[in-house]
């Protein structure tokens, strides 16, 4: 498919006023837009943006504010220049931070991160919009490229009714609202300073000037969540806030909020994605399920290589189709951690250390995070019997377990880990000529509205009260490229 023009700087979709349900009202521009910050979130590109006319660029990385410096002046001094050509540079470092490293040489801070969580990313701009108004727009970053990215994903425990890894990333964002800043639109205004906790202030008053645009993917998708409850809680206006995930996972707890869809917020989930049935309950706002196609299939999903890969990627589907809920969702993930940790030194170190060919984990290493993978499904275990509200399901665990191990007796471990990762990623992809850009490019038209239930045992309805699985159609995998001899043809 052929994607269409965007105008990063078009900021109209943005402003529509909400629905009688308080969600935003879903149109191409506004996740067309979303899609295109929620990706901003893991690139950091803002020189496409800045050149839209956003302005006050401000990226976090983990502990550290980077500002993208404009000129105060159509003719900038000299200072002014090397404060941009500064800024610049900077960006271009944290960039390059943001690639993948040797797991090895991360397993330090991977170790510190599984006692509290650091590595929360985002990026905020502003815009000018119609009448004195502003839109604030936030972008919350997924999961990165380092080994230490994907620990909060496993904190499954609750800390207030909430999945506690992704409320540390949260509160970490939170903590910086005074030190974000946007010195160009405080001038335009007539102040002397404005941060966001300024914004957020007025926001909680009638007739605010300023308009939340929120946006994330995956893990950014839960923080987006987590975030705009507690900023409800504490006053915020609904319709100050416009909010659209993509692959969003479910961070909230069943019977924490009264009414799950009475917030400000759209989830774009793709039928054959996994991960948005990851988490410890429910998603806030309204679910938009797109069920895959073929079109998708031939479009976005890598074809496999050849007839073993093929046959990788249909044993490896079989595994997360089994993955139809929260909890089986969690399930499925411990019993492969414990599978991988059951693996000989020679097995799990390269399996490890994957993302990068020139390192190999020596055995002393390998023993200690085999170790490592055990203590995290024993916290996994813990973790499902606070958000399950029941004991840990051995039995079941240990029956996925034997699936999983069959099938990696006919074609071997890593390449089962590898089908198992090309078909999540496929399914999940929010980059360019991914599944989520694909999905979006189709339009609202090709998405289905549904919202969760209220109380302890809730449930995701469609807009007409029936009831549905979110994996609704038989999951297929890729076409397979041409073998080597044109007259050999895989068996499907």
């Amino acid at each position: 498919m052929t994607e269409r023009p965007l105008d990063l700087g078009a900021v109209a979709p943005l402003l529509l006023p909400h629905s009688d349900s308080a969600a935003p009202v879903p149109t191409d521009g506004l996740l067309r837009l979303s899609a295109a910050l929620s990706s901003l979130s893991y690139s950091m590109d803002v020189e496409p943006w800045l050149d839209a006319g956003w302005q006050d660029a401000t990226v976090q990385y983990e502990g550290d504010l980077t500002v993208a410096v404009e000129p105060a002046s159509e003719a900038p001094s000299l200072l002014e220049k090397l404060g941009q050509w500064t800024s610049r540079l900077k960006l271009r470092v944290l960039q390059k931070r943001l690639e993948p490293q040797a797991p090895l040489l991360r397993l330090p801070q991977t170790l510190r991160e599984l006692r509290q969580t650091h590595t929360g990313k985002a990026v905020v701009l502003a815009h000018p919009a119609p009448d004195g108004r502003y839109i604030i727009a936030i972008g919350f970053t997924g999961t990165g490229k380092q080994l230490y990215d994907w620990v909060p994903n496993l904190r499954m425990g609750l800390k207030e009714g909430l999945h506690r890894g992704f409320l540390e990333l949260t509160e970490q964002f939170e903590a910086n609202a005074d030190s974000i800043l946007f010195p160009r639109t405080a001038r335009q205004l007539g102040l002397a300073r404005l941060s966001l906790k300024d914004v957020l202030d007025e926001c909680a008053r009638p007739g605010s000037r300023f308009t939340l645009w929120l946006s994330g993917h995956s893990q950014g998708a839960s923080v987006m969540q987590i975030w705009t409850l507690r900023r409800l809680r504490d006053g915020v206006l609904p319709r100050s806030v416009t909010g659209c995930g993509f692959a969003s996972p479910c961070p909230i707890s069943a019977g924490l909020v009264e009414d799950p869809s009475a917030y400000p917020l759209l989830h774009v989930v793709h039928s054959e994605d996994a991960i948005p049935r990851a988490g410890c309950g429910i998603q806030l706002g309204r679910v938009l399920r797109y069920d895959t196609t073929d079109r998708l299939h031939r479009a976005c999903y890598q074809p496999a290589e050849d007839a073993d890969a093929l046959l990788c990627r249909r044993l490896a589907l079989n595994v997360t189709a089994a993955m139809r809920s929260v909890p089986e969702t969690a399930i499925g993930f411990l019993a492969l951690l414990s599978l991988a940790a059951e693996l000989p030194p020679e097995q799990l170190g390269p399996l490890l250390g994957r993302a990068s060919f020139l390192m190999r984990f020596p055995p002393s290493v390998t023993d200690r995070l085999s170790t490592l993978l055990r203590g995290i499904v024993r916290r996994g275990e813990r973790d499902y019997e606070s958000f399950a509200r029941r004991p840990y399901p051995r039995a079941r665990a240990e029956h996925r377990m034997r699936l999983i191990r069959g099938c990696a007796e006919r074609v071997g471990i890593r390449p089962l880990i590898d089908g198992m990762m090309a078909a999540i990623m496929d399914a999940h992809a929010i980059r360019r000529g991914g599944t989520y850009p694909f999905i979006v490019e189709e339009g609202v038209t090709a998405l289905h509205p549904q919202h969760w239930t209220g109380g302890t045992r809730p449930g995701l309805v469609s807009e007409d009260g029936k009831p549905f699985l979110l994996l609704t159609r038989p999951i297929r995998a890729p076409r397979a490229r041409a073998c080597r001899r044109p007259h050999q043809r895989v068996r499907r």
